[in-house]
């Protein structure tokens, strides 16, 4: 049954499938326009990039942007203009007479506007023939006075908009999608505007749809909606980036009604009948211990939006429209706790509502201050809404073996917390695991220090200085340092000597280029072990059928058991098809191994169902792919392209290219792609990777 669904969806092609062929084929024209403008004339300004923005906050501050703009998602275009408020609080030598925006490499500006005397202005765009993303639009100002001064940009942009993703019937459950994708400064992919975590400003807005049918959510009140035009007011000053927008066919539920904060969940119409009880089940609760550990929610009404499964992220955490994935439904599921990851994701968002929103990290290398702290956070929302303490001590274990991963395998650069990312790299370079894992092992270790009364106080009265604000780690650093109830010494920190005090194993864990995680020895000898005796089970399967039985008994065990016993036991089966998966690469199979090995993966697979798990435990699905593939099992192979169309988490697309070489499918896959993703959606490495693949697979072709 599952093998007809997969390829019914894979020979589906409907006249809006062909219709966005089109559309990609116009955009792609206005792609290559926007690389090749203005080349050989002027260069790009050079300036200070340190938060990868051309935003010369000691000159031009924005204090207000409205959004007017059309939509057609059809033809998947936005028509109109942005409306910037701004002071004029200085003079740059260099640029003295202009403003400075940073816009995506994409956008058409058509005309500047001064507001204030009504008059055009002179403009043009620059971008850096290298990193398309670093681009800036110069408007010659005509006042250099200093003071308050108003412009309006007209422009247009489209589905070739690296901050918006317009997906398919093939990543929704059949209608078009919109949604944003602009963390960590991706604001200026679709809006022109000073795109720097550093500063900001509230945001009005007026949508105005071409086509009926559609519902239309911002990071910001809906104030009236009459037709097809909505407007939105965010009162709340955002850092750019949580400028986001959404619009699809979408029901609303209000889960609700009854506390201080109203609780809401949109969602397509076929997973709310489907998911929306199981959904709204915990919202309650998880809001509710957030709030007791970090203080009120700061917003009107907690918002939840299921998101495509194509979205890039499980999760992203916009005021007011908390994406997560539906991948998040189908994710690493135990059939005892169906929902469990799902709520893992929820907590995480929700937590950044005050680590992240309410107050936001400065530059890129201070973000552990934001998915740090929320990771750390995390563990214990859980914990308590779900009123099991084993899931607090199972998180600690597994985010600290995480770390201790990267200690082994990283380069000692990368391991410094609070390393700066290079103006000319793409900020996500700085949103590693790392921070999230480093980043929750900092916080443990000041509760270690102080206990969790002390910790949570610290954090309250720190997001309470620091309300509506960007930080960086001296300020985090000098306002613990400033707490009368967390005393530590002032000793130097010296790297060449053992660390002598809380002070210096605190900046160690920050600064230093490794940290030696305490008491997981026995832990990960039990993971390691088991995952080994899991993989003899599987290898010797074809002499000794009982191991395979054993295994099968203890994956059911797993399943049937409590979401940590699940945990343990599918980290356990992760790594034992990790280990097989090297052993065959690592050969040069004689016909008969081979034979051997891929009767081995036919008997795997009719035990254990692992292909089977394509739509229930796509990680899963993921490692035993990238092992089956080796041995062209067909039965997974065949599903690659498939996956790669349905999925767009960045980290299982990418895991999966090379692998689509094995399965002999690396040409559908290049084209899934090369027709289906914006890669500048997936920036830096991934994104290169992603071109780099299928231009590869494409070149060999010719």
């Amino acid at each position: 049954m599952l093998l007809l669904q997969l390829l019914a969806l894979l020979s589906w092609v409907s006249p809006l499938v062909a219709r966005e062929a089109v559309a990609r084929q116009r955009n792609a024209g206005d792609r290559a326009v926007a690389r090749q403008r203005n080349a050989g004339d002027e260069p790009v300004p050079r300036r200070q990039f340190r938060d990868h923005s051309y935003a010369d906050l000691a000159t031009h501050v924005t204090t207000h942007l409205h959004l007017n703009l059309t939509i057609d998602m059809e033809r998947e275009e936005l028509e109109g203009y942005v409306e910037i408020s701004y002071m004029r609080v200085g003079v740059w030598d260099q640029y003295r007479d202009e403003f400075l925006l940073d816009v995506g490499s994409v956008i058409r500006v058509s005309r500047v506007v001064d507001m204030v005397e009504g008059s055009e202005l002179q403009f043009r765009v620059r971008c850096d023939g290298q990193n398309v993303w670093q681009c800036v639009l110069l408007i010659t100002e005509r006042d250099t006075d200093l003071g308050k001064k108003r412009v309006r940009v007209y422009y247009r942009t489209n589905s070739e908009s690296s901050a918006l993703k317009f997906n398919g019937p093939q990543q929704t459950t059949g209608d078009k999608y919109l949604v944003s994708v602009t963390q960590p400064s991706d604001a200026r992919g679709w809006i022109p505007c000073q795109d720097a975590t550093s500063i900001r400003h509230p945001y009005t807005a007026t949508i105005t749809l071409t086509q009926p049918g559609w519902t239309v959510l911002m990071s910001a009140e809906e104030t009236d909606q009459s037709g097809r035009v909505w407007r939105f007011s965010q009162t709340n000053p955002l850092t750019p980036y949580l400028i986001a927008i959404t619009v699809g066919k979408l029901v609303r539920r209000d889960v609700s009604k009854k506390g201080r904060v109203p609780i809401i969940l949109w969602a397509e119409r076929d997973i709310m009948e489907s998911a929306g009880d199981i959904i709204s089940e915990k919202l309650e609760p998880m809001l509710s211990a957030s709030e007791d550990l970090l203080g009120p929610y700061p917003y009107s009404s907690f918002v939840v939006v299921i998101a495509p499964y194509g979205y890039i992220f499980l999760g992203m955490e916009y005021p007011l429209m908390n994406y997560i994935s539906a991948a998040a439904l189908s994710t690493s599921q135990s059939p005892q706790h169906p929902n469990y990851n799902f709520f893992e994701v929820v907590a995480h968002e929700l937590l950044h509502t005050w680590f992240g929103n309410l107050v936001t990290y400065k530059y890129i290398a201070d973000s552990w201050i934001s998915e740090g702290i929320t990771s750390y956070y995390q563990k214990r929302v859980l914990g308590m809404a779900f009123n099991d303490p084993e899931v607090t001590k199972y998180y600690l274990k597994e985010k600290a073996i995480t770390l201790q991963s990267y200690i082994r395998k990283l380069p000692l650069s990368s391991l410094i917390l609070t390393n700066p990312v290079p103006g000319d790299e793409h900020p996500m370079a700085g949103l590693s695991l790392l921070k999230y894992n480093k980043g929750a092992r900092f916080m443990e270790l000041l509760e270690g220090l102080f206990g969790e009364e002390e910790v949570d106080r610290l954090c309250r009265k720190f997001l309470k200085w620091f309300a509506n604000t960007a930080v960086t780690t001296e300020d985090f650093l000098t306002f613990l340092y400033m707490q009368d109830t967390m005393k530590l010494d002032n000793s130097t920190v010296d790297w060449t000597e053992a660390r002598k005090s809380p002070r210096v194993e605190i900046e160690a864990l920050l600064r230093s280029r490794s940290y030696k995680v305490k008491g997981l020895r026995k832990y990960e000898s039990d993971v390691y072990s088991g995952g080994r005796t899991m993989m003899r089970g599987l290898a010797s399967a074809g002499r000794l059928p009982y191991n395979l039985n054993e295994v099968a008994e203890t994956w059911k065990t797993g399943r049937d058991g409590s979401h940590v016993k699940f945990k343990y036991v599918r980290l356990q089966l992760n790594l034992a098809l990790k280990l097989m998966k090297e052993e065959v690469s690592n050969r040069v199979l004689s016909e008969k191994s081979y034979k051997k090995w891929l009767g081995l993966a036919t008997r795997i697979d009719n035990k254990l169902n692992l292909t089977g798990l394509f739509y229930t435990d796509p990680d899963t699905f993921v490692s035993w792919a990238k092992f089956s593939t080796q041995l062209n099992y067909k039965p997974a192979g065949d599903l690659i392209p498939a996956f790669v169309r349905r999925y767009g988490r960045a980290g299982m697309v990418l895991s999966l290219l090379y692998t689509s070489s094995a399965a002999g499918n690396s040409e559908e896959v290049a084209k899934v792609i090369r027709d289906e993703y914006d890669t500048d959606v997936y920036p830096g490495f991934i994104g290169n990777s992603l071109r780099g693949f299928y231009e590869y697979v494409f070149r060999n072709l010719e």
